[in-house]
């Protein structure tokens, strides 16, 4: 009795390396995105009042990602914990073949 051959399934793989893509981005899109708000207005703020610290962006900037990461923290594993559930009840079918 032969043992199954393992073949890769390129198509299979691809399209998990597409969603785990897909899913990585919509879990830290909004974290980045208001990041990136929140250094502008700093910056912005530093320009008029002539102030030119950059520590103040780099902790304003810290503080608003950490907050956003205790907000949003469930959110984000939730959906990467979905991706990942799928991925391991697929992962029986991919690249199995019968002898």
């Amino acid at each position: 009795m032969q043992a199954p051959e393992i073949g890769v399934d390129l198509e299979a793989i691809t399209r998990l390396c597409h969603g785990a893509l897909q899913t990585v981005l919509l879990a830290i899109a909004p974290i980045i995105v208001i990041a990136t708000v929140v250094g502008f207005v700093i910056a912005f703020l530093e320009a008029i009042t002539a102030i030119q610290d950059q520590g103040v962006v780099t902790t304003v900037r810290l503080l608003t990602v950490v907050l956003l990461l205790f907000v949003l923290g469930g959110d984000m594993g939730q959906l990467v914990f979905n991706f990942a559930s799928a991925q391991f009840q697929a992962l029986g079918n991919i690249g199995v073949r019968a002898p």
